[in-house]
């Protein structure tokens, strides 16, 4: 059936040749390779082509730099058919086409990013053996994890009252040369709790099948030295002062970075406390200090936004996390000991009752 065309736009379907339809669209062919030279293919690529949609005029049908840049070229052309309503049908086909199309003409597709040089046989990779200190963490980490059946408790500490007492008590350490920060407190809040619940201060003897309670507090202060983790220990911390604490602390932190603590500073601890300060995070799972019970993790006291009376008030924060081996320690036993640091920390004139 003829078209019913208006008269003026005659003339519309006499616009300069283009190819079928068919040959703009970029359709995949039905099967087989595209055959090409590789030249017209490197085209293709640069025109942002895919050459699989160009409709190839060479022998047995292989697609000629001709054809590439008759693609590039035909497609604007297509935009008068539009005058017919057939035309209208397939427009958006073609007007896609064309879209793509015109990019691929104004600018050449990127380059490839380029790749860092492969690494020469043998720098692939560097083996460092483990020996020396990092030898002996590695055995006492391993066999924490294997023996002590770890469960973690994480309380939250208003350090409004610690933050107050230790800002009081600083110029008056100063005085005698010791530099007083908060964890002596930390430490002398744990001491007094572990009076309350001695099983924390204990060790599990695994081929005897006991639990040893000790009635002496060596207390293990974990250090982070270049060599690795180490714990020195203040022995009979209990009968210290809070001044003796932070020195002894000070002097054994000292020691354990440059290498010196002797055999008896070295190891013994009956309770483990370990911080890293400004990076002790949010919360952690320490590892239990073989063969004690129980460890303590000291994380960064920072200001929050807290709910007190019905009102968000801003508050000195601090988190303790405490491993437990559950062999030994009940949940609902490490969480009162987690409550009793806690009672003391929040309220540090407490500690005057109880101190020695």
């Amino acid at each position: 059936m003829p078209l019913d065309v208006a008269p003026q736009k005659a003339a519309a379907p006499q616009a300069p040749a283009a190819p079928p339809v068919s040959t703009i669209q970029r359709v995949p062919r039905g099967g087989g390779k595209v055959l090409a030279t590789p030249a017209t293919r490197k085209l293709a690529r640069e025109l942002g082509i895919d050459i699989s949609g160009v409709h190839g005029t060479g022998p047995g049908g292989r697609v000629t730099k001709a054809d590439v840049r008759a693609f590039t070229s035909a497609a604007p052309a297509a935009a008068p058919v539009e005058s017919t309503p057939v035309a209208a049908a397939v427009a958006p086909v073609v007007t896609e086409a064309a879209t793509k199309a015109k990019p691929a003409v104004a600018k050449a597709a990127p380059k490839p990013v380029s790749r860092p040089p492969a690494a020469a046989p043998g720098e692939a990779e560097e083996r460092i053996k483990v020996r020396g200190l990092r030898r002996a963490i590695y055995e006492a980490m391993a066999r924490s994890k294997s023996t002590a059946a770890h469960f973690t408790y994480v309380e939250e500490i208003d350090c409004t009252q610690l933050v107050e007492a230790r800002n009081r008590l600083k110029p008056v350490a100063a005085a005698q040369g010791i530099k007083l920060n908060f964890l002596p407190f930390i430490a002398k809040a744990t001491l007094l709790a572990l009076r309350h619940f001695p099983k924390m201060n204990a060790s599990m003897d695994d081929e005897a099948g006991e639990i040893v309670l000790k009635r002496y507090y060596h207390l293990g202060i974990a250090a982070a030295t270049n060599a690795g983790l180490t714990v020195p220990v203040l022995r009979d911390a209990d009968r210290t002062t809070l001044l003796e604490l932070a020195e002894g602390i000070s002097q054994l932190a000292v020691k354990a970075r440059e290498g010196k603590l002797s055999p008896t500073e070295a190891k013994g601890s009956t309770f483990t406390i370990t911080s890293l300060g400004k990076l002790g995070g949010v919360l952690a799972t320490p590892i239990i200090n073989h063969p004690e019970v129980a460890i303590m993790g000291v994380h960064k006291l920072e200001d929050k936004a807290v709910v007190r009376d019905g009102q968000i008030v801003i508050r000195p924060m601090l988190n303790l996390s405490l491993s437990f081996d559950h062999r030994v320690i009940d949940g609902h036993e490490g969480a009162e000991f987690a409550q009793k640091v806690k009672y003391y920390l929040e309220d540090p004139q407490l500690m005057l009752l109880e101190m020695i």
